[in-house]
């Protein structure tokens, strides 16, 4: 636990480091990063052989262009063994599954105790204001409740770091009594889940004068839900971009001229696409492609998370000096919307088809009450009984006999606007 305390300590510092310290940092840990994958891990073994170029080729950040760009796609179609470490000790690491933007479902490990994603979540609530004694009401997914580290537990005793965690498919109810009970002083959580959570405040005309911090993250966030989230917490707040395979990387600051990137940490490249690979100038739009400087179990090396954003050359005026990014696409998801009226927060239904294997994609539509349909490309591995296991668990999810309809299709079409929506629903927005 100590020499994690270095650690982040030392993350913090990084926030104010100049760019050629910076750099230092980012090149020393990517040589090092390119040696592991290389003699560790299959896949990269092999792409690095295929492409010609051998970890000695990587010293700097332009190397990082030489190896070829890795889609979800392309991880999907590789034996999990060969993603991993060589000697892997499985009971040593977390698993995860994540869609992202994409609709495609992903699985990876990390080692239990690698703490770093945990780190970029403080470290951006530290930077705007969270301090070591609030009360933070955070709105997670259920798995994340039952994998909190030891010291998170042990440490909370003493009145440090204190948290309550309340499940993303509880009900507005449910979010109200949480609220009421715990009287937080920071409310963290998925965008759709603190918008119920607002709109249940706001039905009881309930006291929020306690809430000095409102984080969210998980969804692109719009104007209008800024506008009305800071009116009803009356705070101001503030943003987190992020995926599950590397965590929250990138997040607003006070003066909120854009995202800070966590470079010290995860390596962000914007480029025209994965297919060619062509990297954006500042100001320009581009897709983002990651990697994890701190992963091992399961390296990410120039791996495309499917979101686009705008590099900015822009300094911020709060004083730190990581780079800034603007987002401008990410995840465009609806609310479900049951017989009651009462409102479903969407990521509720992607978790559950995230642990659900037997196709390469998935969508879930809402056109009627009473009925869900679930678009999917379903893989060799899809048969009757997958279709009667997700209808199963949607209605479970959803707790009441509504229909659930599973259609095959070839391929999921996007949006006229480009964009990929992973849930629809025509009947109501939050």
């Amino acid at each position: 636990m100590i020499s994690s305390l270095f650690e982040f300590r030392q993350l913090m510092k990084n926030r104010y480091v100049g760019k050629e310290e910076l750099v230092a940092i980012q090149e020393k840990k990517l040589r090092a990063l390119v040696a592991h994958a290389y003699d560790n891990i299959p896949y990269y073994h092999r792409l690095f052989r295929k492409a010609g170029i051998k970890p000695s080729d990587i010293r700097t950040l332009a190397d990082l262009r030489k190896i070829p760009i890795s889609t979800k796609a392309d991880l999907q179609k590789v034996p999990i063994t060969d993603l991993l470490m060589k000697g892997l000790e499985y009971d040593k690491c977390k698993v995860s599954s994540t869609t992202g933007s994409t609709g495609r479902p992903f699985t990876f490990y990390y080692l239990e105790n690698n703490p770093v994603k945990k780190f970029l979540d403080y470290r951006g609530l530290f930077s705007n204001g969270l301090s070591l004694t609030d009360k933070m009401l955070k709105l997670d997914e259920s798995s994340a409740i039952h994998r909190q580290f030891f010291w998170q537990n042990w440490i909370q005793q003493f009145g440090i770091l204190r948290k309550k965690l309340v499940p993303i498919e509880a009900s507005q109810i449910e979010l109200m009594r949480a609220f009421s009970s715990y009287k937080p002083t920071a409310v963290y959580g998925c965008l759709s889940n603190v918008k119920l959570l607002a709109q249940a405040l706001e039905a009881e005309n309930a006291d929020t004068s306690k809430v000095k911090h409102l984080f969210t993250h998980a969804e692109l966030l719009d104007k209008q839900s800024r506008r009305y989230l800071n009116k009803t917490f009356e705070v101001d707040l503030i943003d987190f971009f992020g995926t599950s395979e590397f965590g929250s990387f990138a997040w607003e600051c006070k003066k909120h001229k854009g995202y800070h990137l966590s470079s010290d940490i995860v390596l962000t490249e914007f480029v025209d696409s994965a297919e060619s690979g062509d990297v954006v100038g500042y100001n320009e739009e581009g897709e983002l492609v990651m990697t994890g400087l701190h992963q091992r179990a399961m390296p990410l090396i120039r791996y495309s998370i499917g979101d686009r954003g705008i590099p900015s050359d822009e300094k911020c005026s709060c004083g730190q000096t990581l780079p800034l990014m603007k987002v401008i696409s990410g995840r465009s998801i609806d609310y479900i919307t049951l017989s009651t009226g009462q409102l479903i927060a969407p990521y509720h239904l992607t978790g559950i088809m995230e642990h659900i294997s037997g196709f390469n994609q998935f969508q879930i539509v809402q056109q009627k009450t009473g009925r869900i349909d679930i678009n999917i490309v379903p893989n060799t591995h899809f048969n009757s009984k997958t279709n009667k296991l997700i209808c199963k668990r949607i209605q479970k999810g959803l707790g009441e006999n509504i229909e659930v309809q599973v259609i095959e299709r070839e391929h999921i079409p996007l949006e006229k606007t480009g964009k990929y929506k992973l849930v629809k629903s025509y009947m109501r927005s939050g």
